[in-house]
């Protein structure tokens, strides 16, 4: 399908640059069914592929939805900010028929991307994070933001961590041993079966490390019930110049109960445009990710790396550990 340039009246020639690059992106990559540039949540220029001018009511909700997301970033950032992790640089929202993104580009500018893929549920066989064509749009956007601040004369803020993933010289080694591990049973643990436990326990304990997911909640009906973490390891002591590992820890305590209503609210606002429910939401920051994967029956997992040249491998990592508690975290079977 041809692509549809659009532009709002208000945008003059000083924008010619961003809006060809928006417009070579898009063209560029196919999955796209959707990239706009939006300033302090207004939409400004844009191309889609969602049909000619019959289609007009479709597309004005595609718009409004990266209205609404620009704004949620907005409120995202400032909750935050409390970790004292940077900036929320890209949003991935991840449902049952498709995906958004939102990268941030200069102060209170936005790109919003949307990939619709009718048939996402036949994929059974490949995480979420395997997905080609939402992957592939995911990198696409990440580039085009720091292309666009490349124009404003500004440096990458690497999103998602791609152009730096796998290079040697890491801050963050492995770690060796256990002793760092601080294991937390909340109180809601007492109402789950212990056969669940257990496997939540050995699953978290296994994937939380130093190098990439150094933070892992498994929650229930909004409240953490099991949590890990290695932040007291010795190898992250430059990632706590500015807090305490006590305070991060609270932090993130308090968050990954809050997660649980952020993602129920995401998935009403965009339930119209991506369709079915949201099992997936990267939130990238300047300095690593915060990761929500939903597990079904009022469960989710919350993930987090402090390292950005890990947020890629991280994504992966709470992928294959979302996919080992339940096969629906792995995509949606209809």
């Amino acid at each position: 399908m041809a692509v549809h340039e659009n532009h709002a009246d208000h945008v003059g020639s000083e924008f010619d640059g961003e809006r060809a690059a928006v417009t070579a992106a898009a063209e560029a990559e196919p999955a796209l069914s959707f990239l706009a540039y939006y300033r302090r949540g207004v939409y400004d220029f844009g191309v889609d592929r969602i049909g000619d001018q019959e289609e007009r009511a479709r597309r004005d909700r595609v718009r409004l939805l990266g209205r609404q997301f620009c704004h949620l970033v907005s409120r995202l950032d400032r909750t935050l900010a409390e970790a004292r992790t940077g900036g929320l640089i890209r949003v991935v929202l991840h449902g049952g028929s498709g995906a958004a993104f939102c990268d941030a580009v200069v102060p209170d500018a936005h790109l919003f991307g949307l990939v619709l893929t009718p048939g996402a549920d036949e994929e059974e066989r490949t995480t979420l994070t395997e997905r080609a064509a939402i992957r592939s749009a995911d990198q696409s956007v990440a580039a085009l933001a720091t292309r666009l601040r490349a124009i404003a004369h500004l440096p990458s803020a690497n999103p998602g961590g791609w152009e730096t993933a796998g290079r040697t010289g890491r801050l963050v080694a492995d770690g060796e041993g256990d002793e760092t591990v601080t294991e937390i049973r909340h109180r809601g643990a007492d109402k789950l079966p212990e056969g669940e436990l257990a496997f939540a326990r050995d699953s978290l304990r296994r994937y939380v490390r130093p190098r990439d997911l150094q933070f892992l909640a498994f929650c229930a009906n909004s409240e953490p019930v099991l949590t890990f973490d290695r932040l007291a390891d010795p190898v992250l002591s430059p990632y706590f110049q500015q807090i305490t590992v006590s305070a991060r820890r609270a932090f993130y305590h308090r968050l990954s109960r809050e997660l649980g209503d952020v993602a129920a609210r995401i998935n009403r606002t965009a339930a119209d445009v991506v369709g079915g429910l949201l099992h997936r939401l990267v939130l990238d920051v300047e300095q690593g990710a915060v990761y929500y994967y939903r597990l079904g029956s009022c469960r989710y997992l919350m993930g987090v790396t402090l390292d950005q040249d890990e947020v890629s491998t991280a994504d992966d990592r709470m992928a294959e550990l979302a996919r080992s508690f339940d096969p629906v975290a792995a995509g949606p079977r209809g």
